[in-house]
C-alpha cells in the first residue's frame, strides 16, 4: 500500500514506474491510498483496478473531516504565504496524514492481510519481493532505517518502508502504535529538541514515525521481533551509494529521506533511476563487446578444417543444440515479458508529470523520463546544485561522523 499525500503524485508515479521495471508482478497487489480527489484522479488515469493497473483508493472519511484544511494547505502553498507548520490547523493536518496510513494498515491486518506500507518517496532498483518475504517470515515488523549498517539500523527507525506480516503479535503491535495518535504526550517530548540530531527533522515531518521509534519500540522490543533494515540496502539521500560503475550494487530501494520538499525528493529519485539505467546501458554494451571478441577469438583458434566448414558431426550437433537452446530461452523470456505486460496494462512507464495537476502524461515520446539512460555523458549524481537535500549530512554519513545512541538518536559529530 502506497500512501500518497496531496502534492506527491509525481513521487508516486516514479515509484510505480520503478516497480513496473523491477517487479511487474507486484503492481497487481498495489493499492494507492490517496487523500484528495486530484491525486485520486491522476492515479485512476493509469488504469484503476487489478485487471488494468493499480487500485486507487480515495479516503473519503479523511476527506470529509479534513477537506477544508486540505484546501487551506493547497491555497497557502499556491500563494506561498504560509508554510505547513506555521499554523496550528495545518500542523494537525500533517499529523493526521502521518497516522492515517497506520490506520489503513491496521484495517488490512484485521482482515488477515499482510501489509507492505510505503511512503510515496521510495523507488526500487531491484525486485524487493524476496527480501520482503524473508523479513516477514523472520520478524513481527521490519522497517527501514535513517542511517547505519544492520547493527545500527536496530536503533533508528524510518517507517517510509514498513513490513507487517498478518500475525496476532503484529496486529497487537500496530494497535499499540496507534495509541500514539491520541496520547497526550507533547511531541517535543516524544522526539527531542537536540538540533544536532538530524532525525529530529524527519520526526517533525512524521509524528507516527517518531512515536514508533522513541515510544513504541523501547516498550515492545522485549517481546516482539522488531527489525531495522540495513540503510545501505534500503537507502535514502544520506546513505545511497552508486558504486564505481553506477549500478547501485546491493541497493534494493532508495527513499527521498533528508530532502526537504517533494520537488527535491523527485529530482533526487529521478536522477537515481537515470543513473541506474545509464549503468545498465553501459553494462549491456560491455557484454556485447565481450561477446563479439569471444566469437572472433573462437573463430581464430578453430582448426583450419573447421574454419572452412568441415566440422565433424559431433561439433555440428553441439552447435545446433546450442542454437536451439538459445532460441528456446529467448522464447521463454518473450513469453514472460508478454505476461508481465498483460498484468500491468494501463500503467505506462513514466514519461512526464504535469506540475500543475500532477496528472500523468500517458503518451510516451522520446524515452521514459526517470527510467531512460539518457546521455552517455559523465554522471552528476546525486545532483546537489539548488537541491533542498542535506548534502552536508550525506558527506558526514559517508565519513562515519555520526553516532546512533542507545536511546535511539542519531547524533552528528561536529
Amino acid at each position: 500500500m502506497v500512501s500518497v499525500r496531496p502534492g506527491e503524485w509525481g513521487l508516486a508515479y516514479l515509484q510505480l514506474a520503478s516497480l513496473k521495471r523491477t517487479s511487474p508482478g507486484t503492481l497487481a497487489h498495489i493499492t494507492v491510498l490517496t487523500y484528495d480527489r486530484a491525486t485520486r484522479a491522476a492515479c485512476a488515469a493509469l488504469g484503476d483496478g487489478r485487471d488494468k493497473g493499480v487500485d486507487c483508493f480515495l479516503d473519503e472519511a479523511f476527506l470529509e473531516t479534513w477537506g477544508e484544511a486540505l484546501a487551506d494547505a493547497s491555497a497557502s502553498a499556491a500563494e506561498k504565504k504560509l508554510r505547513l507548520e506555521e499554523t496550528e490547523s495545518l500542523t494537525r493536518l500533517r499529523a493526521a496524514l502521518s497516522w492515517r496510513k497506520v490506520h489503513a494498515a491496521f484495517e488490512l491486518l484485521q482482515q488477515n492481510t499482510p501489509v507492505v506500507l510505503l511512503d510515496a518517496d521510495v523507488v526500487f532498483l531491484k525486485d524487493p519481493t524476496a527480501s520482503w518475504r524473508d523479513a516477514m517470515r523472520r520478524y513481527d515488523v521490519a522497517v527501514a532505517a535513517l542511517v547505519g549498517d544492520e547493527d545500527e539500523a536496530q536503533r533508528n527507525a524510518d517507517t517510509s518502508v514498513t513490513l507487517l506480516p498478518a500475525t496476532p503479535k503484529t496486529r497487537e503491535l500496530v494497535r499499540q502504535w496507534l495509541k500514539g495518535e491520541s496520547e497526550s504526550v507533547a511531541f517535543a517530548e516524544i522526539a527531542h529538541g537536540d538540533t544536532s540530531d538530524t532525525s529530529g527533522d524527519e520526526d517533525r515531518e512524521d509524528p507516527a514515525r517518531a512515536y514508533f521509534n522513541y515510544a513504541l519500540v523501547p516498550v515492545v522490543a522485549g517481546h516482539a521481533r522488531v527489525h531495522g533494515l540495513d540503510a545501505r540496502t534500503f537507502a535514502n539521500f544520506l546513505t545511497a551509494h552508486r558504486g564505481a560503475d553506477g549500478a547501485f550494487d546491493g541497493v534494493v530501494a532508495v527513499s527521498g529521506g533528508f530532502c526537504a520538499t517533494p520537488e527535491a525528493k523527485e529530482r533526487f529519485l529521478r536522477s537515481t533511476l537515470e543513473e541506474k539505467a545509464r549503468a545498465e546501458k553501459a553494462l549491456a554494451r560491455e557484454e556485447a563487446a565481450l561477446g563479439t571478441a569471444r566469437a572472433d577469438r573462437d573463430g581464430a583458434d578453430a582448426p583450419a578444417g573447421a574454419r572452412s566448414g568441415k566440422k565433424d558431426d559431433a561439433s555440428e550437433w553441439a552447435s545446433a543444440s546450442a542454437r536451439s537452446a538459445a532460441r528456446r530461452a529467448a522464447r521463454i523470456v518473450e513469453r514472460k515479458k508478454a505476461r508481465a505486460e498483460k498484468r500491468t496494462k494501463g500503467l505506462p512507464l513514466i514519461s512526464s508529470v504535469d506540475t500543475q495537476t500532477h496528472a500523468a502524461a500517458v503518451g510516451v515520446s522520446g524515452g521514459d523520463v526517470g527510467l531512460d539512460a539518457g546521455s552517455d555523458d559523465a554522471s552528476d549524481w546525486p545532483p546537489v546544485a539548488g537541491l533542498a537535500c542535506d548534502g552536508a549530512k550525506r558527506k558526514a554519513a559517508f565519513r562515519g561522523e555520526y553516532r546512533v545512541t542507545e536511546d535511539r538518536r542519531v547524533v552528528w559529530d561536529a
